[in-house]
């Protein structure tokens, strides 16, 4: 029943317990200044103030309006079992007993269009049983449990219920479990693969609060067009202490063109040497090797540009490799099918003729950074091909990200053809073999020899 002020005249109905008031100062109405009685509401005895009359007592217009105003409706296929719940909750909460509340349920059933069996009305019925009105079941697994139907993210309702009722103890260790997942995740990860890793549901209570606690605490981040990623954000992190922390040792290494005695070549570190087309890169790169065979780090020569006799003919020019190879300081490798990165000695100076990605030159980048990964106390010396005019080589400006040195080879007069002269150009130097800074030295030279050794034609100078 409803509450309903102004049922009819005189006549307010009261929704919790069914109480119909009656007014007794408003048994009459007036039409044109004459008072009349309201006949249709006269009963058969008049009601004593506070008197409760029998429902089947009320005039059979107050019936007719009661009846026409109640806010129970017939179960509807397709919401019969929820209207009837929640009926049944209203009735449990206005104090009626079991049995009353069986035999109103079973009522509103048989009224429907298509009633449901009489044993699934009476077990939903039973469901909420009490000892006393208005006290809470004991069992606290059935408080939100009206059926074991599956919901449609595949739990039941009693299921749902225990996610939301976890105890302490069992919410210390989800959320353990939550940190640590998420920590080893690398990035972002999808919220089902973390709600599973924990073994719970994403759609459960305790997944949610979970998550919601973190974001509010700033150590995770959902993103706006992935709903559905959540990310660990890191603020682990450690102070550097410097007393503790020895200096990079300077590799007595000798360079072309005479350059190590403007530079330092650090351990693990990179040299990258860009030129253009036959402006002696090969000639460089052979000359590093040749100067360095005898030293404490052996020197493994990756190249790909040239055949093996053609590698034998261009080395007459460096005698000295030969011996190197005989005593294992020396070892020439023709690229194959393996990446320079796997096999890189990382204790050795490793000299790469060179480095090229046809098409995808955009991927140089990323190569020395793999190569500057795989490195312990070595180096890598790389030859890039390089374009007239341009500052770096084939890559961009990306390719000297990690190097520790930089330097490219030009045609004298900056033409595209290369005529035998040329100048070298020191575009990076992060190490100095004196407090001079070599950034911008420039030092021309010439080529010569059997296959084109390069020659300095005067000293390093400001360009």
């Amino acid at each position: 029943m409803k509450t309903v002020a102004g049922l009819l005249p005189g006549i307010d109905s009261r929704g919790v317990g069914g109480f119909v008031n009656v007014t007794g100062t408003r048994l009459a109405y007036v039409d044109k200044g004459i008072k009349y009685p309201t006949a249709d509401y006269i009963m058969n005895r008049l009601p004593i103030p506070g008197e409760l009359i029998p429902w089947d007592g009320l005039p059979d217009r107050i019936l007719a309006r009661l009846n026409s105003s109640k806010s129970i409706k017939p179960l509807v296929d397709g919401s019969r079992h929820c209207d009837l719940i929640s009926y049944i909750g209203t009735w449990r909460k206005v104090g009626f007993n079991q049995d009353e509340i069986e035999v109103q349920a079973r009522a509103l059933n048989k009224d429907s269009s298509d009633p449901l069996p009489d044993d699934v009305v009476l077990k939903m019925a039973r469901q909420y049983e009490v000892t006393e009105p208005n006290t809470p079941p004991n069992n606290p697994s059935i408080i939100y449990s009206y059926s074991n139907m599956p919901l449609s993210c595949g739990e039941t309702r009693l299921e749902r219920h225990k996610n939301v009722m976890t105890s302490s103890q069992d919410w210390g260790h989800y959320a353990r479990q939550f940190d640590d997942f998420m920590k080893q995740a690398n990035g972002r990860v999808d919220r089902r693969e973390v709600a599973e890793a924990i073994g719970t549901k994403v759609t459960s209570h305790t997944f949610r609060e979970l998550e919601r606690r973190r974001i509010d605490e700033h150590k995770i981040r959902r993103f706006r067009r992935s709903p559905n990623l959540i990310e660990w954000i890191n603020r682990d992190y450690l102070v550097t202490q410097l007393e503790s922390i020895e200096s990079p040792a300077m590799l007595d290494i000798r360079l072309p063109l005479g350059l190590d005695g403007k530079v330092a070549v650090p351990e693990r570190s990179i040299f990258a040497l860009a030129g253009i087309t036959s402006s002696g890169k090969t000639s460089a790169l052979l000359e590093t090797a040749d100067k360095n065979c005898q030293g404490p780090m052996p020197v493994y020569y990756w190249y790909n540009e040239m055949s093996e006799s053609k590698l034998r003919l261009r080395i007459e020019d460096f005698p000295n490799l030969i011996a190197a190879q005989k005593a294992k300081r020396f070892f020439p490798i023709q690229e194959g099918n393996f990446s320079i990165a796997d096999v890189l000695q990382p204790d050795a100076i490793n000299i790469y003729d060179y480095l090229d990605r046809d098409e995808e030159l955009y991927l140089i980048a990323q190569d020395l950074k793999t190569y500057f990964q795989s490195l312990g106390r070595g180096i890598v010396v790389v030859g890039l091909q390089k374009k007239a005019g341009q500052t770096y080589g084939y890559g961009g400006a990306m390719t000297a990200k990690l190097t520790n040195l930089y330097v490219t080879l030009d045609s004298i007069d900056g033409s595209p053809v290369f005529r035998g002269k040329g100048r070298a150009r020191i575009v990076k130097a992060k190490d100095w073999a004196s407090e001079q800074c070599p950034l911008g030295f420039i030092c021309n030279y010439h080529t010569g020899g059997k296959h084109g050794k390069l020659f300095n034609d005067g000293d390093w100078h400001h360009g």
